[in-house]
């Protein structure tokens, strides 16, 4: 997988800290669809450290002109990184289907993502000391 890497600016830092990290995409290589920023355009993103550290790894990205109050309302207010998401692949689109009885309670410290999860809106936040799964604005 041949990976893209970008040189940024940050215009506004709604949650943690770069530390002159490079921000890394898949680029073109990615088989859940192409992953490639384009020059002089501003994005709203939602990126992870490696587990060294060393890089910003892009998770999700969106034009800013597509971006809404909510968005970036979740982005501040709702998005939790003491808490880890662990996606069944059942739930991911394309995969097949099958009747869901529901998921096993996760641990204190993560979210598993329900059946019909809603991309957009949703988060993983600790709430009384344990992560619980929600979502905040549009589901589309």
């Amino acid at each position: 997988m041949t990976a893209a890497e970008y040189d940024y600016d940050i215009k506004t830092m709604y949650k943690g800290n770069p530390k002159g990290r490079k921000l890394i995409g898949r680029g073109v290589a990615d088989f859940c669809g192409t992953e490639v920023l384009d020059p002089n355009t501003i994005y709203l993103i939602y990126a992870k450290t490696d587990d060294e550290g060393d890089f910003l790894r892009i998770v999700s990205y969106k034009e800013i002109t597509d971006v809404t109050y909510e968005d970036i309302e979740r982005m501040k207010k709702y998005y939790d990184c003491s808490c880890k998401i662990s996606i069944n692949n059942f739930v991911l689109p394309g995969a097949p289907r099958r009747p869901s009885s529901g998921l096993s309670d996760p641990p204190l410290n993560g979210c598993e993502v329900p059946f019909n999860y809603c991309r957009r809106s949703a988060y993983c936040k600790n709430i009384e000391g344990k992560c619980t799964w929600g979502n905040h604005g549009e589901c589309n």
